[in-house]
Parts: C-alpha cells; sequence; structure tokens
C-alpha cells in the first residue's frame, strides 16, 4: 500500500497526496514507474508516497542517462564517428565497462526471472551511475582526442542500456533507443530482445580490480579532503597495494598524483597523510613543492576557461579567440609560460591579453582573478 507522505493512509477526503495525473504531468511517467519499481511496494509492502522521491530517481537515474546520451553524441558528431559491430578494444576502461554490462544483464535477468522487481531496478541504477561517474569520467580524455575504441564501447553500453530499461521506463528508453540506433535497426525498442549475458565479455577478476581501485581512490580523495587540497592540484606520489600497471595508471590520473607506487602497506614519513579501510589503503604525498603549485594553478585556469566556453555556447571543439585582463603579474607570466597548452586544451585561435575588458566573465584562479571575453571565430 502506497502511504501519505506524513505516513498515513491516502485519504480523499484529508486530500493528503498529490493527483496522480498531476504527478505525471510535472514529471513524467517514467519517474513514477521507476520510484514504485524500485520500492517494497513491488513486495506488497508499504511505502510512502512523496514527490520529492519521484525527482530524485529523475535526477539521480534517468537524468544521468540522458545526458550521457547527450554526451556520446556531441563527440559522435565532431570527430565523424561510424557506427561498427566489433568491440575488440583492449583499453582496460573499456573491457570494465563491458564487464559491468553483462553483470548487470546476469543480475537483473535472475531478478526479474524471481519477479524481484525492487533488486533488478537496484542493479540497473548501479550501472547508470558507475557509466556517468566513472567510465566517462575516467576517459573523458580520450573522448576529447576522438577515440574511436571509447566511442564504440560508449554507443554499445548506451543502446545495450535502453534495452534493459526498457520494462521499467519505456518512454525514455524509446527516446533514447531512437536516438542511438543505425539503419536497418528494429522500429522500437519494445521489439528488441532482451539482452544476454556473453560469458566472453564479462571478467570477474577485472569487475573485482576495479572495485579495489574506486575504493583506494575514495580514500585518496578523503585525504585530499582532509588536508583542503583541491583535485585539480597535483601532488607527487600515492603508495597503494595494487602493483597492476593499467590500474596504477587510473589511480594515478584519479588522485592526480605525479607517480604510484605499490606498497604491501602503510607508508609512513614526513608529509604523508594515510587512510586505510579493510584491506584497502593508500597513503599521499600531500608536499606542495612550487613547480606542482604552478601546476595547480594552470589547471584552475583551465577549469575556469572551459566553465566560459561552455557559459558562451561554444561548441564542442568549436575554436575561439579569446582575450583576457589580468592584474597579477604570477598568473600572467604563468599564461604566457603555457600558452601553447592553453591554447591546445581550450580550442584557442588567438590568445591575447589586453589592459581593460568591458563586460568581460570574471575568472577565479585561486586568490587571483582573470576577466576574459570570448570572440568566437
Amino acid at each position: 500500500m502506497a502511504l501519505a507522505p506524513d505516513g498515513t493512509k491516502m485519504s480523499k477526503s484529508k486530500r493528503n497526496y498529490p493527483e496522480v495525473y498531476s504527478v505525471i504531468d510535472a514529471m513524467g511517467a517514467d519517474p513514477l514507474r521507476l520510484y514504485f519499481l524500485s520500492s517494497p511496494i513491488v513486495h506488497g509492502e508499504e511505502v510512502i508516497f512523496s514527490e520529492k522521491f519521484v525527482k530524485e530517481v529523475t535526477s539521480t537515474v534517468l537524468l544521468p542517462y540522458w545526458n550521457c546520451v547527450k554526451y556520446f553524441l556531441n563527440y559522435k558528431d565532431q570527430f565523424n564517428w561510424e557506427y561498427s559491430k566489433s568491440l575488440n578494444s583492449e583499453n582496460v576502461m573499456d573491457m570494465w565497462i563491458v564487464s559491468k554490462l553483462n553483470q548487470t544483464v546476469r543480475d537483473i535477468t535472475r531478478y526479474m526471472d524471481e519477479y524481484k522487481l525492487q533488486n533488478a531496478t537496484k542493479y540497473l541504477f548501479e550501472l547508470i551511475d558507475v557509466l556517468s561517474k566513472w567510465y566517462i569520467r575516467r576517459s573523458r580524455d580520450r573522448f576529447v582526442n576522438g577515440d574511436m575504441d571509447a566511442l564504440n564501447t560508449l554507443h554499445y553500453v548506451l543502446l545495450e542500456i535502453s534495452k534493459l530499461l526498457a520494462p521499467f521506463a519505456p518512454f525514455i528508453s524509446e527516446s533514447a533507443y531512437a536516438t542511438l540506433i543505425q539503419e536497418g535497426a528494429k522500429e522500437s525498442v519494445h521489439l528488441e530482445e532482451y539482452p544476454v549475458l556473453d560469458e566472453k565479455l564479462l571478467d570477474e577478476k577485472l569487475l573485482t580490480d576495479m572495485d579495489m581501485v574506486r575504493a583506494v581512490c575514495s580514500l585518496g580523495l578523503n585525504i585530499r579532503d582532509e588536508n583542503r587540497l583541491k583535485v585539480r592540484q597535483p601532488l607527487s606520489k600515492a603508495y597503494i597495494p595494487i602493483s597492476d600497471s593499467k590500474m596504477q595508471e587510473i589511480v594515478k590520473g584519479e588522485l592526480n598524483v605525479k607517480e604510484v607506487e605499490y606498497s604491501k602497506s602503510l607508508v609512513e614519513g614526513e608529509g604523508i597523510s594515510s587512510q586505510s579501510n579493510a584491506s584497502v589503503f593508500v597513503s599521499l604525498d600531500i608536499r606542495v613543492s612550487d613547480q606542482l603549485k604552478e601546476e595547480g594553478i594552470l589547471n584552475e585556469v583551465l577549469r575556469g576557461l572551459q566553465v566560459v566556453r561552455k557559459e558562451s555556447g561554444c561548441e564542442v571543439g568549436q575554436y575561439i579567440s579569446l582575450r583576457y585582463e589580468s592584474r597579477n603579474e604570477e598568473v600572467h607570466s604563468l599564461m604566457q609560460k603555457y600558452e601553447e597548452s592553453i591554447k591546445k586544451s581550450i580550442f584557442i585561435k588567438d590568445l591575447e591579453r589586453v589592459e581593460s575588458i568591458g563586460n568581460g566573465i570574471v575568472v577565479k584562479v585561486g586568490e587571483f582573478e582573470l576577466k576574459v571575453e570570448i570572440l568566437k571565430v
């Protein structure tokens, strides 16, 4: 039974619940379906109904999935991606997300066969979460550089998710499917066969190893938070209980450290900060040299300019001319020193310092400010 937001029985006389059609009009049918399918009500148990829970499904599941689709479309068009049936990437992130997809197919199928829909939705939600927050984020440089293996893998996973999602959220799955399919595909996602586990693409060891990598990274980010060190500030070294070089590279990128070294135990010493959780640990050298500090400021500049690009409506890969005003000579000298790197990263054709900008956009760079103006080429 669905209860009112205050935990009491829904009552027409008390009008203690929203009309179902007003909820559908405001938020759509898919979030409402997913909310109930992922709740104990599918087991005949009581559940409190609240619009905020329906909104949460939209913000944590449906929007992230749709944003992943849009992310793919941006780079697909920029690099003239063409569909390929083959999945032969040897990149560890590609192999991992495909393996995660097949693990999810296995688990969802098992629970749906047992009519345990709440359990099935849990695994679907988790797949969408790791796709957007881990796979895409850790593969961003590859997408920016037009890596076709990354685009092929993302397309494949998004399309399979549309099929997995179809019974639970029929409308967004249909929209995603129609957006992603190629010529010769079936007319609707609801005419497709439901995904089937491919044992050859399921690597349990890789899944376990990546879980450990993510646990290590979580501890490392906690250390950064405790010491008020932004992720954009590079650090010199991390000691972790992972010896695989490919996994070390992932940790290196996520924690933004120059070097990762395998260690069997926590490392102690001056400037070393550590955290552990069961068999997982990480020790970080949190000392920031002048060179590392300079790189951190550069990263702040790059991030700020990327935000300005987005706010100015620049398309992905579109070249711009940029003028900037800086009252701080340290920031100006940094802009000069790394001019070519900044141009390449932000797709800038011409970069010019001027004395004054009237209606520019202010970019915070640590304690200083840059005022910039974008001119689209």
